[in-house]
């Protein structure tokens, strides 16, 4: 039963995540929108800002650590470098956008990766189910067949 509640629990998460990633995902046409309107580049940098530290948790919690390292190396090593070498405003709206791009293209990788762990969260659930039904009638049937045919008593 504890697991049964431990895989509702990871679904949860998983699941919210895969929505948000909806969002996200759909972020890329501002992404690309963005470059002409200044405005929208904001937007998509608060959006990111936001939600990145719950993608985080959810991936620390999933014990994901091959995807946490991919969005350090696609998404924090290019932010990083664009903080460090602090260039012309210019070249710093340049790094930003691909920074931002390279972030969106990681939540749309992400975004196709938390479908399939969700459906292996509920392939593992239904088998769980099904073990439990199958548990469930062999004790019945085994009732049934003590009640009919009873055992022999050892004296």
């Amino acid at each position: 039963m504890q697991s049964n509640l431990n895989i509702r629990s990871n679904s949860y998460h998983l699941e919210k995540l895969n929505n948000i990633l909806n969002y996200e995902v759909s972020a890329v046409v501002l992404y690309t929108v963005s470059f002409a309107l200044r405005f929208l580049e904001i937007l998509l940098i608060l959006a990111a800002m936001l939600f990145t530290p719950y993608m985080l948790f959810v991936l620390f919690k999933e014990k994901k650590a091959s995807w946490i390292i991919t969005f350090c190396i696609m998404v924090l090593a290019p932010f990083i470098w664009c903080i460090y070498n602090s260039l012309t405003n210019r070249d710093t709206f340049i790094l930003s956008m691909v920074t931002l791009g390279t972030f969106y293209l990681y939540c749309f990788l992400l975004k196709l990766q938390t479908r399939e762990w969700i459906a292996t969260i509920n392939a593992r659930k239904a088998l769980e189910e099904q073990r439990e039904l199958n548990r469930m009638q062999n004790l019945i049937f085994q009732k049934q067949y003590d009640k009919i045919i009873p055992r022999d008593k050892k004296d």
